[in-house]
């Protein structure tokens, strides 16, 4: 399969600096009105405009652009930053580009400009609660987000082992309570419902909980075929390649779990070292894009690691169900189940 090549990197913060300038040049009132920590934001989501836009280019995928601007437009409208001034901002990045950076004007990049700005237009709220009254153990979900919106890590955990120890099974506690009030979390905090520290308390009440179910998850010893799982890059959301991990070992599978920050030549020693059937990789935030590619080709190139099979996941791969095959993976999954399905049919286990 053909795999996506690496191009330069885009100028960031030059491209942003100019692009900001640009768009206080256009609408004075702007530069005049905002405070300096309003103008220092405001340079940022330029960085972030250029970030996500490469990402889109260098993957094929002008949805990875799309999404970000409709979560961008839902944040900012609700902090009363008009539309209209979002779209500017996108309209001075592209005239920026075609002034001062001709060559990354691509096809590609045009198109993830004009589908983004169409997509503003947009009057459907793209994002909503991943509660549902129907959904499988929802009470339970509630009950065990409320103890840890409240800060009531040790309630919260002794609710969860309570319902493991009256036969919740482990894969549908990761499924349909941890996975949910996860997404839930997220959206509450863009909602502006809770506060980061609320989000990361949660992140790190879940990891706490999970690690206290590890005694009955690893109760017998892996002996099957290893797998290696990892986050790309600096990716702080690593729960979701967690409990895919966990899933795989439940399988029966041997599992070993990397996290985040692993650079490229560690990963290939790992694969070497341990010559694992498959490699799990997970992106949540999509402008890690490019150091996922890099690290694809390189395994496929290396002739010690390239008949390893590597599965896709993430965020980022949810919004294109078919961004895995332009990155060269082997297939995707959207969850650890779904994994676990992947990795058998793809191993003929």
């Amino acid at each position: 399969m053909e795999q996506q090549k690496i191009k330069s990197s885009i100028p960031i913060e030059r491209l942003a600096a100019q692009a900001l300038a640009l768009q206080f040049q256009e609408s004075p009132q702007l530069g005049m009105m905002y405070t300096t920590y309003q103008k220092q934001k405001s340079l940022e989501d330029m960085a972030y405009h250029l970030r996500f836009l490469d990402a889109s280019c260098e993957s094929g995928s002008p949805e990875i652009f799309t999404h970000y601007l409709l979560w961008l437009k839902d944040l900012l409208t609700r902090v009363g930053v008009p539309v209209a001034d979002l779209k500017q901002s996108v309209i001075c990045v592209n005239k920026v580009v075609k002034r001062d950076a001709p060559e990354l004007l691509t096809k590609e990049f045009q198109t993830a400009v004009e589908l983004g700005l169409a997509a503003l237009e947009s009057t459907q709220p793209p994002f909503h609660s991943f509660l549902k009254n129907n959904q499988p153990y929802v009470d339970i979900t509630r009950k065990y987000l409320d103890y840890l919106l409240d800060g009531k890590r040790h309630e919260a955990c002794d609710l969860i082992l309570s319902e493991v120890e009256n036969g919740l099974e482990i894969k549908e506690l990761y499924i349909h309570v941890f996975q949910t009030a996860q997404y839930e979390v997220g959206y509450l905090w863009h909602q502006g419902k809770i506060t980061v520290a609320q989000e990361h308390f949660c992140t790190a009440a879940c990891q706490y909980i999970i690690a206290r179910l590890y005694p009955i998850l690893f109760q017998s010893v892996a002996r099957g075929p290893k797998v290696v799982a990892a986050c790309i890059g600096d990716e702080l959301h690593e729960m979701g390649i967690r409990m895919v991990a966990d899933f795989f070992e439940l399988s029966g599978y041997d599992t070993i779990y990397l996290g985040a920050n692993m650079p490229k030549e560690g990963m290939l020693q790992v694969i070497k070292q341990n010559q694992p059937v498959a490699l799990a990789l997970s992106t949540t935030i999509a402008f890690h894009m490019n150091e996922l590619i890099s690290l694809i080709n390189a395994i496929r190139e290396d002739e010690a690691c390239r008949n390893v099979k590597i599965l896709v996941g993430g965020y980022a791969f949810n919004l294109d169900s078919q961004l895995w095959k332009r990155v060269g993976a082997d297939g995707y999954a959207k969850d650890a189940v779904g994994a676990v399905n992947l990795l058998d049919q793809l191993t003929k286990k």
